[in-house]
Formats: C-alpha cells, sequence, structure tokens
C-alpha cells in the first residue's frame, strides 16, 4: 500500500511525459499503478480484508472480531 502511495503521487505530479519519440504520453507510472492495484486485490482477497472474501475463507463477521481472549476461552471451555 505504501508502494503504491508513492507511485500515485508522483504519477499524479508528472501526468505527461515525454516519450521515446518527443511526443507527450501518459506517465508510465499509471500502468504500474494499475498492476500494483490488482496485486492488492488479490492479497485482500486471500487473507479476507472484505466480507465476499471473509465468506470464501468460511470465516463469519462474529469470528473476525473475536478477540484473542475469547478464543482461549472457547478452548478452555471444551476441555
Amino acid at each position: 500500500m505504501d508502494e503504491r502511495e508513492r507511485i500515485f503521487k508522483q504519477a499524479k505530479k508528472d501526468r505527461l511525459v515525454v516519450g521515446s519519440q518527443g511526443q507527450v504520453v501518459l506517465n508510465p507510472l499509471y500502468k504500474a499503478l494499475l498492476s500494483i492495484d490488482a496485486e492488492i486485490r488479490q492479497l485482500e482477497d486471500r487473507i479476507g480484508l472484505n466480507p465476499k472474501a471473509r465468506v470464501a475463507l468460511g470465516l463469519s463477521i462474529g469470528q473476525a472480531k473475536k478477540t484473542l481472549a475469547d478464543l482461549n476461552s472457547e478452548l478452555d471451555t471444551e476441555d
């Protein structure tokens, strides 16, 4: 996320740059930004950072909010 923010700030500052043939082109950092955004979405899904991803991982919203103390107390009561 930090790298994405850095790229975004630089690309926003210099939206248009001079290309290899001397023409004005959109900053290539925007392409890198799209790639990083896609990777971030995949990672968010993998670790369950949105409701749909949590369901796919088999987590309920209530489980996601359990504290370590809650989990330990459940283990203690199962014995």
